[in-house]
């Protein structure tokens, strides 16, 4: 039974929640793709029968109004994106999930049957409005990890202690949140429980360069 006080998220952070949920999946079906070739044929119809089971059992949930199956997902897809999640979800995020997560599960499905995830997620992918390339399954940068890559490119002392300086300014700004969520104009600071100004220029510019291959 639907509930009628449950906070909605708007759209567009619905929006970045589903696709990150999508993109964490992914990721693990990627990662685990390799090995699933050496499992033996007994193995992976054994897998393919869970995967089709948990689908009937987010069915039945979907028509009785329970999200319990897809709340750790998006749990997580939440802490990713730097996003608060609702509790009790809508129903109508609860709903999008479910249907996400048997697609999702659908696309395991064939990868256990030998296809490759990037082939089998192309359609889903393109209906999310994402890009189907290796960017798309990688973890974002979190700001603990913002002067990894300057560090490496750049071994000259000074410079590296403004990248230090960097680092620590923008984990005290922001805390430990990925790089991609800090905006230019501020907009979705209220999200990270901050005042609605805008990051520091440096900040902005060093998360730009940073992250314009992953977008």
């Amino acid at each position: 039974m639907d509930t009628l006080n449950t906070t909605a998220l708007p759209p567009a952070d619905a929006k970045a929640l589903l696709n990150e949920a999508l993109r964490v999946e992914l990721s693990r079906i990627l990662a685990e793709q390799n090995s699933m070739g050496s499992l033996s044929n007994e193995d992976v119809n054994e897998r393919i029968e869970k995967l089709e089971a948990e689908n009937k059992k987010l069915r039945r949930a979907a028509r009785r109004g329970n999200w319990e199956g897809v709340q750790e997902l998006l749990k997580k897809a939440s802490e990713m994106k730097s996003l608060a999640l609702p509790n009790p979800l809508s129903p109508d995020l609860g709903r999008q999930a479910i249907s996400l997560k048997w697609r999702i599960n659908d696309i395991e499905n064939d990868v256990a049957d030998g296809d490759d995830v990037r082939t089998a997620s192309r359609a889903l992918l393109k209906e999310h409005g994402i890009k189907n390339s290796t960017a798309s399954f990688r973890s974002p940068f979190f700001s603990h990890t913002l002067g990894a890559r300057p560090r490496k490119n750049h071994p000259t002392p000074s410079i590296q202690g403004n990248i230090n300086a960097l680092e620590k300014l923008t984990l005290e700004f922001f805390g430990d949140i990925p790089v991609s969520a800090i905006t230019r104009n501020g907009k979705k600071s209220s999200l990270l429980g901050k005042p609605d100004y805008p990051a520091p220029k440096v900040v902005v510019t060093v998360r730009t360069a940073l992250t314009k291959k992953e977008r």
